[in-house]
């Protein structure tokens, strides 16, 4: 006689998720994070300079909640999520932008400072000849 097929091990009951997190204070999240966003790109402009302090955790802690959001309740959500996402992107676009046109400025600098002082250095050779 052969044996029985051997059974496969109780699937284990997942783990007890907490309550989905509420749309409408993801949203209000997300508006939050945007508005700060904004004015970091305002006074990117103004100042030329930027503090996200703190943002990365918000973020952060947003988009994890929002993972746990299922069916239409997400489409909303989600639609802040990616005005969000799009403000970063041209945040960190401007600021790549800024630090290359600081780079290229300090390397004019550089160079006219070499110039400088290749000139002042070849001068008095010059003139003794």
């Amino acid at each position: 006689m052969t044996e029985p097929p051997a059974r496969s091990p109780a699937r284990k009951a997942p783990a007890p998720r907490g309550p989905a997190p509420d749309p409408t204070a993801l949203i209000d999240g997300f508006n939050r994070v945007i508005l700060a966003l904004e004015a970091a790109l305002s006074t990117l402009h103004e100042e030329g300079s930027v503090d996200l302090a703190g943002l990365d955790d918000e973020i952060e802690r947003l988009c994890m909640a929002t993972m746990k959001i299922t069916g239409p309740a997400a489409d909303p959500v989600l639609k802040r999520m990616g005005a969000m996402t799009d403000l970063l992107e041209k945040l960190s676009t401007q600021l790549s932008e800024r630090m290359a046109e600081g780079s290229a400025h300090e390397q004019v600098e550089a160079q006219a400072k070499h110039r400088s002082a290749i000139s002042a250095y070849r001068k008095p050779e010059q003139g003794e000849g």
